[in-house]
């Protein structure tokens, strides 16, 4: 999604992921709207505790965190036996399954990424098809969300009132959303509708940024019944 940040518009996705540092990219979702901030994890263990804490929300963008999560626990093994490399893993997978024991997406992304791994004959080939399966079901997630808007914008007439239920926008995604989806597609056809939302409750406190995150004001639009949502 295009976000507006210090009146410069650039395109995020809810995660990512570096592969030159390791780290999974998330969007702070706890700070906004009031600031649009990214955070970086170091660590599977750190993964874990966004998922924990709701600094990642949602069922897509739970999954894709997930996923990049045990790609980057894999890579980050230095060890040399293939029976100490199954242990890290195994210790890896329980720690990111735990974060979250009732998230679906979670653990389907866990055991496609890990399926994934098996046709690896060797550490490093299995670390390396970790992190292409990680990206591939971040990607997907993307592609069914565009599918679900292409197909559900053919329900939205001019003059549809538009009411999402649950966590469903882009940011519970790895971009685009669910329900957002037809809406999005909707307004680029010009249609025109109202939409509104009955939004989850709120996410505990977020705790003060730690040294090196990115933090910036962001841009804000307020939805209200009559205002279509904003690309």
């Amino acid at each position: 999604m295009t976000v507006r940040v210090k009146g410069r518009r650039r395109h995020y996705r809810t995660v990512s992921f570096s592969a030159r540092t390791n780290e999974v990219v998330l969007i702070e979702q706890r700070k906004l709207p009031h600031a649009f901030e990214l955070t970086r994890t170091k660590n599977f263990n750190q993964t874990a505790r966004a998922i924990t804490n709701m600094t990642v929300r949602g069922a897509g963008a739970i999954g894709a965190t997930a996923a990049y999560g045990l790609a980057q626990g894999a890579r980050a093994f230095n060890g040399k036996t293939e029976a100490a490399f199954a242990r890290h893993l195994q210790r890896t997978y329980e720690t990111l399954a735990a974060a979250r024991p009732t998230a679906v997406d979670l653990v389907n992304a866990l055991n496609q990424v890990r399926a994934a791994m098996v046709a690896g004959k060797t550490i490093s080939q299995k670390q390396k098809l970790a992190l292409r399966a990680a990206q591939q079901f971040a990607d997907d997630d993307v592609a069914h969300c565009e599918a679900i808007g292409k197909h559900g914008a053919k329900l939205i007439k001019n003059g549809t009132r538009v009411l999402t239920h649950c966590n469903a926008g882009w940011l519970a995604f790895v971009d685009i959303g669910s329900a957002t989806a037809p809406m999005y597609a909707a307004q680029a056809k010009g249609k025109n509708f109202t939409s509104t939302a009955m939004k989850p409750a709120r996410a505990p406190k977020a705790p003060r940024s730690p040294r090196g995150n990115s933090r910036s004001k962001a841009s804000v639009t307020k939805s209200s019944p009559t205002t279509p949502p904003a690309i």
